[in-house]
């Protein structure tokens, strides 16, 4: 989900002085083709399925941004081609949204050189409201791998489901200084491993947790142009997910 209306709807003069586009809220698809994201005052949830050549077909159930909510979604679209609602209602402001579907396939290769685990026992207690867990990267390649331990979670929350991908170069606010980047730069030499804390706070969304399973999703990704700039790896990676019982 994205704030505001794609890019490619604007005249080309106008685009010039764009920020590059930066996901609001983002939902991994699951197996069965499922997905679902919630956090602070935006949702949506739907599936994918029917592949045909180079495109998928998307159906978006339920969205909605704050005030503004967009009745069900029905497209048939290549990779990062973007989905806008059509029919909208809302109660006070207007809030515009559109979608997404991101292919991984181009980050493939440098994928590869590392992976990530999600590490949490199969019985997790809350801890002061809190349940704790870690995303271990690691180098599998034969080189040393440079990545940005700097990095802001996007996170998701559905129903008996916590999702949160971190990335350096995403953030909602307060974005670090080039220096704090620099300052945060870490060398992965073969099969050394680097671990992100996954935070997850329960009594905030006990609703959509309690009496359930809670099955985790992480992954660690980082955009080409940030890339570039700070000479880091580029690519996407995510971790299988894991399902845990919560003991309150």
């Amino acid at each position: 989900m994205y704030l505001g209306v794609p890019p490619e709807s604007l005249r080309e003069e106008d685009r010039k002085n764009l920020e590059p586009e930066k996901p609001l809220l983002t939902a991994l698809v699951k197996p069965d083709g499922n997905f679902q994201a919630d956090n602070e005052g935006a949702s949506f949830e739907g599936t994918i399925s029917n592949e045909k050549d180079d495109k998928v077909q998307v159906e978006i159930k339920e969205s909605h941004l704050n005030s503004t909510s967009c009745f069900q979604i029905n497209a048939l679209v290549k990779p990062n081609e973007p989905i806008v609602p059509k029919a909208c209602g809302f109660s006070s402001i207007v809030f515009s949204y559109y979608f997404r579907v991101r292919s991984t396939a181009d980050e493939v290769a440098n994928a590869q050189d590392l992976t990530c685990e999600i590490a949490v026992p199969p019985e997790v207690h809350i801890i002061d409201g809190w349940i704790d867990a870690s995303l271990i990267v690691r180098n599998v390649s034969a080189k040393p791998i440079r990545i940005c331990t700097l990095v802001s979670g996007r996170r998701g929350v559905g129903k008996g489901s916590y999702t949160e991908i971190f990335s350096p170069d995403w953030w909602k606010s307060d974005r670090p200084r080039p220096a704090n980047f620099a300052e945060s730069l870490v060398t992965l030499y073969p099969d050394e491993t680097f671990i992100f804390p996954i935070k997850i706070h329960y009594e905030y969304s006990v609703e959509f947790f309690r009496g359930l399973p809670l099955t985790i999703s992480s992954g660690y990704r980082t955009g080409k142009e940030f890339a570039k700039q700070y000479d880091t790896w580029e690519g996407s990676i995510e971790a299988k997910p894991v399902s845990v019982t919560v003991v309150e």
